[in-house]
């Protein structure tokens, strides 16, 4: 085989044929309409690891495959065929950065008083004020 090759090429070389694309490859558009569908949750930032992670959350009620079930159903609405779960899943895990509960260090100490409070109905006017005042500034702090 080798002296063959060697004879009845012009350079000598085995030149490979033609490469193809995999028969079992995940359409572009079916990815991209996956993606648009993973970014419709809404996130929620880390309010004091933001420095060290770029990691963003979604609502702890959730998981991948609750949010594969709500995206098969969006693609019957749209009479469109969905991705496999496992697609799904490799697509959310390769391409987003999502956890599904924050972090339990990234909560302050008012806001966990007014959590706290909250819990044991001794919420008062005054607390409410003050936690919009300490959301307010928050968003302040955010946008700067």
């Amino acid at each position: 085989m080798v002296r063959y090759n060697i004879d009845y090429s012009e350079s000598g070389v085995v030149v490979p044929g033609p490469s193809h694309e995999p028969v079992n490859k995940t359409m572009p558009d079916k990815v991209n309409d996956v993606e648009e569908y993973i970014r419709s949750f809404p996130k929620v930032d880390s309010h004091y690891c933001r420095s060290s992670t770029k990691r963003d959350y979604l609502e702890p009620t959730l998981n991948i495959r609750m949010m594969y079930r709500l995206y098969n159903e969006s693609c019957g609405d749209r009479g469109m065929e969905p991705v496999k779960e496992n697609v799904y899943r490799k697509i959310f895990n390769e391409k987003f950065n999502l956890g599904f509960h924050k972090p339990s260090k990234d909560m302050c100490d008012s806001c966990a008083l007014y959590d706290n409070l909250k819990k044991a109905d001794g919420l008062t006017k005054e607390h409410q004020t003050a936690r919009d005042a300490h959301l307010a500034r928050k968003v302040e702090a955010r946008e700067a």
